[in-house]
């Protein structure tokens, strides 16, 4: 009986078993080679294929870029952006930046979950479901601790009560 009531005082991240910060991949050593060429590099390297100055292989060997990858470059494969595509696109978290800013200075401080309640509700309204967003449409903690690694000019304080005579 006493073991479940202490169950209800647990902080709910304990009990979901919740991390604090947002996961961030680390490419282990021994793993492949992905990527290790800067964007100029690459650019450089398919105009002076383009021009002729160079061939592919060459142009492999000096800008150490692999060979599949020019081909498909010069071929204009795989143009979009590696990864999951964004849930919002940049003028919906323009808005709720906005928004949020507001807020606080009208004297309404949101924290973490007030942010992830307002999206949650938006997206209600808007009808959209988002299969990434679990419990009914609600975003994770991680996509809130991203959002504000997105955006630094939204930072997150403890609010301490001040009596309104000070």
């Amino acid at each position: 009986m006493f073991g479940f009531l202490a169950i209800l005082f647990l902080p709910i991240n304990v009990l979901l078993n919740v991390a604090e910060m947002p996961r961030t991949y680390k490419r282990k050593p021994s793993s492949r080679r992905y990527r290790d060429y800067t964007e100029n590099h690459l650019q450089e390297c398919i105009r002076r294929i383009r021009c002729g100055e160079i061939t592919q292989r060459q142009g492999e060997m000096e800008y150490q870029i692999p060979r599949r990858t020019l081909v498909y470059k010069l071929a204009r494969k795989h143009s979009t952006e590696v990864g999951r595509p964004a849930v919002f696109t940049d003028a919906e978290e323009s808005v709720f930046v906005k928004c949020t800013l507001q807020l606080s200075d009208y004297g309404f401080p949101i924290s973490e979950e007030d942010l992830r309640y307002i999206v949650s509700a938006y997206l209600q309204k808007a009808g959209r479901i988002v299969p990434q967003f679990k419990m009914g449409n609600f975003p994770g903690v991680d996509w809130s601790k991203c959002f504000l690694k997105r955006h630094p000019e939204l930072t997150t304080r403890f609010v301490s009560n001040i009596k309104r005579a000070r």
